[in-house]
């Protein structure tokens, strides 16, 4: 196993980092980087600094920890050189030796690098990345590191990279992120051992021919590469080694079965790749998926898929495994999505697609069993009112895992019930509601028929939502005995609601104490923003709530007019009380 560690700064020794395919991302490494300089006054002792790092990554052994943790103490002890962030504008053949080991130059502002003079036979990781100001690698330098595992460049403005590197047989890890000026890769066929290659947030234009021999790299990145247009058939298949491949956010599209040529690779070469399972690509559309193209995507343990020409990446706490599905018309594509789900999807996000309710009235329909994997929905930009006319309805919670819903820029959304009660859901594990600009959204829930408690819903935010006249709307019905809606809120977040009087019309008729008291017993509550609702006057809080919240958000003057139930709470509150001014719907 190929271990190497990067600490920042002068208090713990800098060595590079890197791993080996056994874990699931070299990001979990790469980012850990950055944070190292902040942890170096917590990390008194040689221990505290293995045991930390431990902490950041998930193994698969106990063998491989053990293994690991001796790596991490030999590589620490080895480390040789080190001059990092003092401002260095050049290297000279005096700084280099051929007992180096490892060697940093890292975040300096290095201009030039030595084309001959410098022998470092025995150097085996080399960090030059953060130097901005460098935009050449000569021939002559790495020639002198013929033992070399570990090059990182990244950050830097290289316009190329030297054909010197090829020679360079052991290298096992090649980092290149950021390289903004790069556009091109030399053949890299030749190096034989690498485990490794970033290039992500790079210029490059091609994947070079040659790196279909590189049969032992484990992982490739290339998110971010927006000039990235091709990738020539059977590359990607002789990448036989593969683990992660992400490509969040490349410029490139893949192609699905027939629509291969020269110079575009499909979906297709992937299912020769027996190790990868982690995946991050865009495709065109869905009709094309094959059962053999789901029967892949449902072994990877993690994989973003971004579906439709206009499909974006953005982060969300549920991404292992997310379908980005973005400016397609799906009226036809219902029982295709359902498949994707039946992959055990932990995220999907529907943005500025049609035929929402066609869609979704036949994944109700050829739904053979609940989609248990998905926690997280997002539905964006949508005319649709998510209701069909159909009227069909399901059984059974087809999303019973759901933990997180999010309604952005539904223009004819009337309430969340319409997906309610179509999809059959119980919310029984939702964690979050989020509405943000749904102008005709009336109410957000209809509590008493499909749903009676929302038990573990910690936060609600509901944004710019003009017709907005109530929160929960409960059945008049006299029987009707309603359990706690809320128990454990933490934070409510009501922002621009311009016709927003009550949380529930229903306590307005002063006929129905109990049942205020049981809708609003939000024992758990934390912190409440009210900002822009003005006739927002009256908030389930009592004077019980002073031993869980923490911060009351809004304008002095709707403070002032709010109209508490026990005489004492406002008092009991106030100094939680801090003025806003401006309005983001999005904070």
């Amino acid at each position: 196993m190929e271990v190497v560690v990067a600490i920042i700064g002068s208090a713990v020794t800098e060595v590079g980092r890197s791993l080996c395919g056994s874990f699931p991302s070299i990001k979990n490494f790469i980012s850990f980087q950055s944070n190292l300089r902040a942890l170096e006054k917590e990390m008194k002792s040689l221990v505290d600094l293995k045991n930390k790092v431990i902490e950041d990554v998930d193994y698969p052994s106990d063998d491989q920890m053990t293994l690991w943790h001796r790596e991490v103490e030999q590589i620490l002890l080895e480390v040789n050189s080190v001059q990092a962030r003092i401002g260095l504008t050049w290297i000279s053949e005096v700084e280099m030796s051929k007992s180096l080991k490892r060697v940093s130059f890292m975040n300096n502002r290095i201009t030039m690098l030595p084309d001959c003079g410098i022998c470092c036979r025995e150097t085996v990781s080399l960090l030059l990345q953060g130097n901005r100001l460098l935009s050449r690698i000569p021939d002559g330098f790495l020639q002198a590191f013929e033992s070399l595992k570990v090059l990182n460049l990244s950050e830097t403005h290289i316009r190329s990279l030297p054909q010197s590197i090829l020679q360079l047989g052991d290298l096992r890890i090649l980092l290149l992120k950021k390289c903004f000026y790069l556009e091109e890769l030399p053949q890299l066929g030749r190096l034989s051992q690498l485990q490794v290659l970033d290039c992500s947030e790079t210029s490059i234009r091609e994947l070079p021919s040659g790196m279909k021999n590189l049969i032992n790299l484990r992982q490739l990145y290339l998110s971010g590469t927006y000039n990235l247009k091709t990738i020539q058939s059977g590359i990607v298949s002789g990448l036989s080694g593969l683990e992660v491949l992400d490509m969040t956010s490349s410029a490139y599209v893949w192609g699905l079965k027939g629509e291969a040529n020269d110079r575009r690779t499909t979906f297709e070469e992937l299912q020769n790749l027996e190790w990868l399972h982690s995946l991050s690509i865009r495709l065109w559309r869905i009709q094309s998926l094959q059962n053999e193209d789901l029967t892949l995507i449902g072994r990877l343990r993690i994989f973003k898929l971004l579906i439709g020409p206009e499909a974006i990446s953005f982060q969300s706490k549920h991404d292992k495994r997310k379908l980005i599905i973005s400016g397609l018309q799906l009226s036809g594509e219902g029982e295709w999505i359902g498949r994707l789900l039946i992959t055990n999807a932990s995220s999907m996000h529907l943005d500025n697609c049609s035929g929402l309710n066609q869609m979704l009235e036949t994944l109700v329909i050829s739904s053979i069993g609940s989609y248990t994997g998905l926690k997280s929905l997002t539905i964006t930009r949508s005319s649709s009112s998510l209701r069909p006319d159909g009227g069909c309805t399901a059984n059974d919670d087809l999303l019973p895992n759901l933990e997180e819903l999010h309604l952005y820029e539904l223009s004819k959304l009337g309430s969340i019930s319409e997906l309610v009660g179509l999809l059959g859901l119980r919310f029984s594990r939702l964690k979050l509601i989020e509405v943000i600009r749904c102008d005709e959204l009336e109410y957000l829930l209809t509590c008493g028929d499909f749903i009676i408690s929302l038990p573990n819903l910690e936060t609600i935010k509901v944004s710019s939502c003009e017709s907005l006249v109530e929160i929960f709307n409960f059945p008049s019905q006299e029987n009707f005995v309603p359990e706690p809606v809320v128990p454990n809120l933490r934070t409510l977040k009501l922002v621009n609601l311009p016709r927003l009087e009550t949380l529930s019309r229903q306590d307005e008729s002063g006929q129905h104490s109990k049942f205020i008291a049981c809708v609003y017993h939000m024992k758990a509550i934390e912190q409440v923003e009210v900002n822009t609702c003005n006739n927002l006057r009256k908030l389930p809080l009592t004077i019980q709530n002073a031993n869980t919240v923490k911060e009351i958000r809004g304008r002095v003057e709707w403070w002032r007019q709010l109209k508490l139930e026990e005489h004492n709470t406002k008092s009991s509150l106030e100094h939680f009380f801090k003025e806003v001014v401006m309005v983001n719907d999005k904070e």
